[in-house]
């Protein structure tokens, strides 16, 4: 959930960084040492590791992490936002815990030719969004709907804000922060996931308990079928040379569970790292072409 509280170490690592190429740019010296794309082991347990910060007077001044581009990279997303303004909410089993939610969010890059330029922040082509999870927390655990965010060029921040005001106006310490403005990382993936799963944002005509393979994961399971091949059982005579269509190489475990799923079973599979998974994966969608059937 895209919830804060205070400025995040993230935040502050990012800003000092920026902050300190654009000093240099002018000639002054904020920080003695700035270091980023790094790996420093911290006494923060909700931060152990970090790759960003920054040093004067021989005291770390922002600890942080640069690896928007890395997430990116790996993820297929970007995590990378600028937000504006922020909803002050208290937390109904704590009133003492006074917390900050992001409202609007900017999907931005960070981005410097070299290590001697100075950082740039500019907007991606992407629209700008509300805080998709703090509208569903609002809605499900207080009653209370957001106004909605309509990307356009003629957006109104500050209507959009009053609106916002207007709608929490109800709420003892709740209140709307205009001038909070945050640089960090938000993922909306699990909440997706979680929205996914919700029959009522299935079309009516093809509901989500319609589907086999979901219904029997959420609902009724899988009725008993032909056991598979023990993993301890040579495969030669069980499977022809022809058949292995294989796109990368395939220990015989993996070869039958590439098997299995050509004869028309739907499987889990499971293991540590190392143990050929994503092989095995590579292998069903090379094979899904012949077989009819894709992972």
């Amino acid at each position: 959930m895209c919830l804060f509280n205070g400025i995040s170490p993230l935040a502050v690592a990012l800003a000092a960084v920026t902050a300190v190429s654009a000093a240099h740019a002018q000639g002054q010296q904020p920080a003695d040492l700035v270091v980023i794309n790094g790996k420093v082991h911290t006494v923060n347990e909700d931060q152990p590791e970090a790759s960003a910060f920054a040093v004067r007077d021989g005291l770390f001044v922002a600890v942080g992490n640069y690896d928007a581009r890395t997430l990116e990279d790996e993820q297929g997303v970007n995590v990378l936002y600028l937000t504006l303004g922020a909803l002050r909410w208290v937390d109904p089993n704590d009133r003492k815990n006074t917390r900050r939610a992001p409202l609007l969010l900017i999907p931005v890059a960070l981005e410097r030719g070299t290590a001697g330029e100075r950082f740039r922040l500019r907007a991606r082509p992407e629209d700008f969004a509300a805080n998709l999870s703090l509208e569903n927390f609002l809605d499900r655990l207080h009653g209370i709907r957001l106004p909605e965010v309509e990307p356009s060029e003629g957006f109104d921040l500050s209507a959009y804000l009053e609106s916002v005001e207007t709608a929490v106006e109800g709420k003892d310490g709740w209140g709307v922060e205009r001038d909070v403005i945050v640089l960090s990382f938000f993922s909306f993936a699990k909440f997706m996931m979680y929205r996914g799963l919700d029959p009522a944002n299935w079309p009516a005509d093809a509901p989500l308990t319609g589907r086999p393979l979901l219904k029997g994961l959420l609902a009724d399971g899988f009725e008993r079928g032909e056991p598979l091949v023990p993993d301890d059982v040579p495969i030669d005579p069980i499977i022809s040379p022809a058949e292995m269509h294989h796109i990368l190489d395939s220990d015989s475990s993996q070869t039958l569970a590439v098997h299995e799923v050509r004869r028309g079973r739907n499987l889990v599979i499971q293991g540590p790292p190392g143990t050929g998974k994503s092989q095995t994966i590579a292998n069903l969608r090379g094979k899904g072409d012949r077989g009819g059937r894709r992972c």
